[in-house]
């Protein structure tokens, strides 16, 4: 299989000759889309960790009323 040739359509898009695609050739917006996601995928994270902190106060709150009420019984 030959490489694909390309040709410059614009500062940011090529032609390739032997399937007809459109391909974007600028990288930065490229680094940019991943950072996007990587840092989306990140807040993702976090903020499961948030609900599980939540979820753990939660027990431990259940879990402290429950021995303040047996000794007030």
């Amino acid at each position: 299989m030959a490489l694909p040739r390309l040709v410059k359509i614009d500062n940011q898009f090529a032609r390739d000759t032997s399937t007809m695609a459109i391909i974007n050739t600028d990288s930065s917006y490229y680094d940019t889309i991943v950072a996007n996601r990587q840092q989306s995928s990140t807040i993702k994270e976090v903020q499961l960790q948030i609900e599980s902190l939540k979820n753990d106060f939660n027990e431990i709150k259940h879990m402290l009323l429950q021995i303040i009420g047996n000794k007030n019984v």
